[in-house]
């Protein structure tokens, strides 16, 4: 580490009201495999295709790909702007206290920093159920091969591999920084040749390919016909679900701030490079999965070898073509449910890292025991497993309910969607006149950016609440909306509850700078073990008044 970096990075982070405690060591490389890994194309991909294959077919997997990366570029250099000026971990629920002002600040903060929380959770949950489903259909695929009778595994199996994937991402992230930092970078790594191979490997298997005028003009209604959906706006719009759940994760450097060199430069960067990857990795397999397609009926049939798992069929089908056999098809879902499990690795580095900051803030119940640091490594061992802990919670509806996993990922898109374009909102409406600008500043062009971002984010929050089939019933009905208001309800009421509610006594983030020692917040106690004390468990929670010039004070 630079010494000199170091002390800049210390001294922004100081501007802002903290004391450095985790460990500043991540470079620009790591940062940027941390959010190769947490968008995940490998993931996005298998989890959404088929949605897009559904709803509008090969040319709104295409174009809609477009269209919304666009409306996602715009996002991502909002984010990177304001990630430039407030390098802090707590990310976007600290710049909206900042942006807010100080009478609404406060509850501002405390809104977003829930739905940010809840939604991270949800998508732990979401990836970890997407990676045991995954292991349980590649089981299922590789039982057929020979001509045996095709298996499903029971519904305590799957338990069981979900549990084992929550466990094994917890264990990862208390493995110690160093193995952390090899684990992010070779999940990154990972990433770009799997995609890579995936993309060259599926259509060389297809001995029959689509012909161009298909792959990019096709328009595919009679999926979502057969399901009640039959206005064509309405199915091209509900296919743009594909892309619009692929691009989240972008925050993922944002939280891991206060452990990066660098830390106004290259987190922003990360989030453009990580975009970047999305754009280029996941339009490159959408375009090789489906010239090598044999029919949009056949992959998505539940009859089928996978069960219905798009990626999965094509690469299956792919190698029956050429082999005769489907040995290659399905140790390629080895490719994906690795690429899988690394994001899951990511997704809960960083998410640990928001119950730290929002702990730290005292914002969240048991605050003393999710802020104690590992002293050894200085990383929030405790939150990891807290995390953990809770992501297997919320995914147990999912275990046997694909209406569940719909409800819990909309729920995660929603709200992060929400979280990353609010504090964009307020950059160029109310908070204008409170922002100083980092290193990373988009100038003239924050406003359009930021007004094309907003419009996306209130156009796709109405796209995820829409039905997607009809007639409605209580089995296919989209909880989207109601998981969303529920959470909305909980926590403002929290916040508003009269006597003991937080807005008693939260004032935003806490001012941690002023503590006269390391036994202040964060002590640490006799044998290594790291307890919280001083001020935040006596209920200190002061506000921040901080002006500096974070361009200045990075200089």
């Amino acid at each position: 580490m630079d010494p000199l970096n170091a002390q800049d990075d210390e001294g922004v982070l100081r501007s802002l009201g903290y004391k450095q405690v985790l460990h500043r060591s991540w470079g620009a490389f790591t940062t940027t495999t941390i959010t190769i890994s947490a968008m995940s194309v490998l993931t996005s991909i298998s989890a959404s295709f088929a949605t897009g294959l559904t709803y509008g077919g090969p040319a709104v997997c295409i174009w809609g790909w477009l269209g919304v990366s666009f409306c996602m570029l715009c996002i991502a250099l909002g984010m990177a702007e304001l990630s430039s000026a407030y390098p802090t971990s707590g990310g976007m629920y600290y710049w909206q206290f900042r942006l807010a002002g100080r009478t609404s600040g406060p509850f501002a903060c405390w809104l977003t920093g829930w739905l940010n929380l809840l939604g991270q959770i949800a998508a732990v949950s979401a990836v970890a159920f997407l990676c045991s489903g995954l292991i349980s259909t590649m089981a299922s695929m590789a039982s057929t091969v020979g001509g045996a009778e095709h298996i499903t595994l029971t519904p305590a199996q799957d338990l069981g591999i979900y549990g084992a994937v929550i466990f094994l991402v917890a264990l990862l992230n208390s493995c110690g920084l160093r193995v952390l930092t090899l684990c992010t970078q070779a999940g990154g790594m990972f990433h770009l040749a799997g995609v890579l191979l995936l993309v060259l490997i599926v259509p060389l298997m297809a001995t029959t390919h689509q012909p161009a005028s298909w792959v990019f003009g096709h328009f595919e209604s009679a999926q979502a016909e057969s399901v009640g959906i039959t206005n064509y706006f309405n199915i091209a719009i509900l296919g743009l679900l594909l892309p619009a759940y692929s691009y989240t994760g972008m925050d993922g450097p944002c939280h891991m701030s206060e452990e990066v060199e660098g830390a106004s430069m290259h987190p922003p960067k990360a989030i453009l490079h990580g975009w970047a990857v999305m754009f280029v990795g996941g339009l490159s397999l959408i375009i090789s999965l489906l010239f090598s397609i044999t029919s949009i009926e056949s992959v998505l049939s539940e009859d089928s070898a996978s069960g219905g798992n798009a990626v999965a069929q094509i690469m299956y089908d792919a190698a029956m073509q050429r082999f005769g056999t489907p040995h290659v098809g399905v140790g390629l879902m080895a490719v994906i449910i690795v690429g899988v499990f690394f994001c899951n690795v990511a997704t809960m580095t960083y998410v640990s890292r928001i119950l730290f900051c929002y702990s730290r803030d005292r914002a969240v119940p048991l605050s003393s025991l999710w802020l104690k640091v590992e002293p050894r490594t200085k990383s929030p061992i405790a939150a990891v497993w807290g995390v953990a802990l809770a992501a297997f919670c919320l995914g147990l509806p999912m275990l046997g309910s694909y209406t569940a996993f719909n409800a819990i990922l909309s729920l995660s898109t929603i709200s992060l969607i929400i979280v990353y374009v609010s504090p964009i909102t307020a950059r160029i409406t109310w908070g204008r006149n409170h922002f100083t600008p980092g290193p990373f500043n988009l100038g003239v062009w924050t406003y359009p950016i930021g007004a094309i971002s907003t419009l996306w984010a209130l156009f796709s929050t109405v796209v995820f609440c829409l039905p997607i089939e009809m007639p409605v019933n209580t089995d296919n009905l989209n909880y989207a909306a109601a998981a969303f208001i529920g959470t909305c309800t909980i926590s403002i009421g929290m916040f508003y509850f009269p006597v003991f509610g937080a807005y008693k006594w939260f004032k935003g983030p806490a001012h941690t700078v002023d503590d006269d020692s390391a036994h202040d917040k964060y002590e640490v106690a006799e044998g290594g073990k790291q307890v919280a004390g001083g001020a935040a468990a006596a209920g200190d929670a002061r506000d921040v008044d901080v002006d500096v010039d974070v361009c200045a004070a990075a200089k």
